[in-house]
């Protein structure tokens, strides 16, 4: 659902680094009361954004394979879908970077990269 700067990590701490129990946890967090996979990415993306505050992250790259949840968060106006709440979360802690850009993962998004 998310990716924060994958290959860049790879590049800073190589091929072979396994994750932390903070990461693995992270991951493993169940989403409850989800109604369907729009709000599951939303709630991904917001997750994604408290983590990488969290970690002190600065500047960030939020990819994401739903571009509708992309386009909401960037979007300006008031969101009035059933996850307007969500989406204006995501907001807020868009704000509290130096640097957030997104990137559209498509369905290549939803590969695992590295499974342990």
């Amino acid at each position: 659902m998310w990716a924060i700067r994958n290959d860049r990590n790879r590049e800073l701490h190589g091929e072979g680094r396994r994750p932390t129990q903070a990461t693995v946890d992270f991951v493993k967090h169940e989403f409850t009361g989800v109604a369907d996979s729009f709000m599951a990415e939303a709630k991904a993306a917001v997750y994604a954004l408290d983590f990488a505050y969290d970690m002190g992250f600065t500047s960030i790259i939020l990819k994401e394979d739903a571009l509708s949840i992309i386009k909401k968060i960037q979007d300006s106006d008031a969101d009035l879908s059933p996850i307007e709440t969500l989406v204006a979360e995501a907001k807020h802690k868009v704000s509290l970077f130096c640097s957030c850009s997104f990137r559209h993962a498509g369905r290549e998004g939803n590969k695992c990269h590295t499974c342990y």
